[in-house]
């Protein structure tokens, strides 16, 4: 776990101010309401997610990402993820090689009930593990799995659109896509009878700036304002946070006068570098960045991916991803053998019987 000192009273880059009061009550705000991280200390940070873990009952880092963006982009940046401590949810490893048939189709039976389910994709939502040795076992016709059949010709447009709202309040649906993947028939017909406007998907609508009426001086004060309450380090921070504006200060020749400090990139001269060193570095930068494949180096790290490619090296440095995967897949294997050996077994002793 990564070792955070405590003596520290502010953020670098912020002046001197006096910490938060007790408690954590209250974030200092900046002039469109966002929080100003930058006046917070790395305890105050620290403390106020483990309080938003606690009270929201979060257990990993993807639920606190989807709970409170900002933050989780905030503990990200400064490295302080490791300080909270989530209570990480273990499923329950089912042994599936000592449960009947029967059973695992009542179980099936018994999960559709409790989730409200009928069809098939709505069940492999619930439980991917349970639906794959239903499938594996060849249980799925037993189980009495339904198509969702809705009267839509017995529909007005107007009831449609209802039943979009809310299945989109149901399950908490903002965009068009996530609608089409949770219901494929609804999403179709609303396509279909010219539905799909009416029925008020969320839209980024990005505001139209019209950059001739402002003068030099104004670009560069608005600049540095969201530079502050994003916290933006660098050019390339800036383009991918508002690429519009990062043109129109490049086009003027402003950025100079933006005032961030840009982030020196390390110069690495890989001529001078052997084989073992460069393998030796991409192996350790693979596995602190939690890299699963060749395509996440690129995007992460094009120039070490590019040596490791010209010199022939990418096998090397994904020799022990490429294992794990193995791995993965031979237990994989192996799990879907027992439980094909333990439905001969039982049929075999229903024979006997």
């Amino acid at each position: 776990m990564r070792h955070v000192t405590r003596n520290k009273t502010n953020l670098p880059g912020s002046s001197k101010k006096e910490p938060l009061a007790e408690g954590l009550q209250v974030i200092p705000n900046g002039p469109s309401g966002r929080r100003l991280w930058n006046r917070m200390t790395y305890d105050e940070i620290i403390d106020f997610a483990k309080k938003l873990v606690k009270e929201k009952e979060i257990s990993g880092r993807s639920e606190l990402s989807k709970e409170d963006p900002g933050l989780y982009r905030i503990l990200r940046i400064r490295k302080l993820l490791g300080e909270i401590d989530f209570e990480k949810k273990r499923r329950k490893y089912r042994s599936w090689s000592s449960i009947s048939d029967e059973e695992i189709v009542g179980l099936a039976k018994k999960t559709m009930t409790e989730n409200d389910v009928c069809a098939r994709y709505e069940f492999r939502n619930v439980d991917q593990g349970l639906y794959d040795i239903l499938k594996t076992r060849g249980l799925l016709g037993k189980v009495g799995f339904k198509k969702k059949l809705r009267p839509w010709k017995d529909m007005s447009d107007e009831e449609i659109v209802e039943l979009a709202r809310r299945v989109m309040k149901e399950q908490r649906i903002t965009g068009k896509g996530e609608l089409q993947k949770k219901d494929v028939g609804l999403y179709y017909i609303l396509r279909r009878r010219k539905l799909v406007e009416k029925v008020g998907f969320e839209t980024k609508i990005r505001k139209r700036r019209s950059w001739k009426d402002m003068d030099n001086e104004e670009i560069v004060r608005f600049a540095r304002k969201v530079i502050e309450e994003k916290e933006i380090s660098g050019r390339s921070e800036l383009c991918k946070a508002d690429s519009g504006l990062y043109l129109i200060l490049r086009k003027k020749g402003l950025l100079d006068e933006v005032g961030f400090k840009e982030m020196k990139i390390e110069q690495r001269s890989w001529k001078e570098t052997s084989d073992e060193e460069i393998v030796a570095y991409a192996i350790r930068f693979i596995s602190s960045k939690n890299i699963n494949g060749r395509k996440d180096l690129q995007k992460m790290d094009k120039g070490i991916y590019s040596v490791l490619w010209k010199r022939g090296l990418l096998d090397r440095a994904f020799a022990r991803v490429d294992q794990k995967k193995e791995e993965q897949a031979r237990d994989a294997v192996i799990a879907a053998l027992d439980a094909f050996a333990a439905n001969d077994n039982n049929c075999a002793e229903d024979d006997v019987a």
